[in-house]
Order: structure tokens, then sequence, then C-alpha cells
């Protein structure tokens, strides 16, 4: 015997299965940049998603947004002291690529560190999250790439940094995009 569902019932069942459920749900829960931790959360490029350090609970949710890359321009020192979880083996634990960028003073804001931001960013498709404490370095240090490394005008440059968090390194910036500092 042969036993017939009406069309409309059999889709009736689909939509209402648990795995449209779940997908409805996922769909629902995926998280969105507003609700980060982060400070001065900014995305002041296209794909680029930049600021402050993340609490540890947002480092999935950075993952859960598309961004497989995170890198940190706090050194060794700067992160075990302040907060207070390991994010290197967070990030990796999760799948992502985690690359330290060591800027600790404005003496760092060179070309060999320009070079390894560069290089990093590349490598991730210019799709990661790049942080410092508070988005200054960041803003430092994208202000130097476009203009050195991207031909930006000064001004344009400039105005990338403060986007990104530039902040009390302005002056500095500004002396190094101009060639006044020491190399």
């Amino acid at each position: 015997m042969k036993f017939l569902v009406p069309l409309s019932m059999l889709l009736a069942l689909i939509w209402n299965s648990p795995v449209v459920g779940l997908q409805e749900q996922q769909a629902q829960t995926t998280p969105k940049e507003d609700t980060l931790q982060v400070p001065n959360l900014q995305t002041p490029i296209k794909g680029l998603l930049v600021g402050g350090q993340p609490e540890k609970m947002d480092i999935a949710k950075i993952k859960a947004l598309g961004f497989d890359t995170i890198i940190t321009l706090r050194p060794y020192t700067e992160e075990t002291t302040a907060i207070g979880y390991n994010e290197e083996m967070v990030v990796e634990d999760l799948g992502m690529t985690f690359v330290r960028i060591p800027i600790q003073t404005e003496i760092d804001l060179n070309d060999r560190n320009l070079a390894l931001l560069n290089q990093a960013l590349e490598a991730a498709g210019g799709k990661a999250f790049v942080h410092c404490r508070t988005g200054n370095r960041v803003g430092a240090m994208l202000a130097l790439r476009a203009f050195k490394m991207q031909r930006v005008p000064f001004a344009e440059a400039m105005e990338l940094g403060r986007k990104a968090g530039l902040n009390t390194w302005t002056d500095a910036t500004e002396k190094r995009l101009k060639g006044e500092a020491d190399q």
C-alpha cells in the first residue's frame, strides 16, 4: 500500500524540520560588529577591522564575522600583564592565524615593522582584525603603510590613520611620514 503525502504537507514538514530551524537560529545568532566589546572598534577600509584589545569572548565573535587573522601590535610584556589570557593560544585554538608585531614606542614605527604588517595583511587577503591596546598604534601603522607602501597622499594617509584610531602618536606619525624621524 502506497502512502501519498500532499506536496503542501511535505513542504511544511521540510520547512519546520530541525535542520531548517537550526539554520535560522544560526543566522539570527551570528555576531555583528556592534556586539564586540572592543575599544575604538572601526572599519577604516573594507575588510579590515581595527581597534583596541579584544576580550577573550570577542575572539570567537571576530572569527564568526569572517576574520581568520588577528594581528596584534602589542609586545609580549604588555599583553601578559594586562589582559589576563593568552591571546595567541585562544586565536590558534580557534584555527585562526595569529601575528604579533611588537610596537612599544614610537621608535618601533620603522620600515621593518611596516613590512611585517604589510606582509601579514597581504597573507590575510586584506581581511584581518588588527589591534593594540587602544587602536592608536594601529592607526599610526596603517597611516604609514598607506603613505609609504600604497602611495596614498599625505593628508589621506593621516585621515586613514585617524579613522583607525591614531591619537596620541599623531605628531610622531606625521614626522615619520614627512621623513623627519630617525629610521
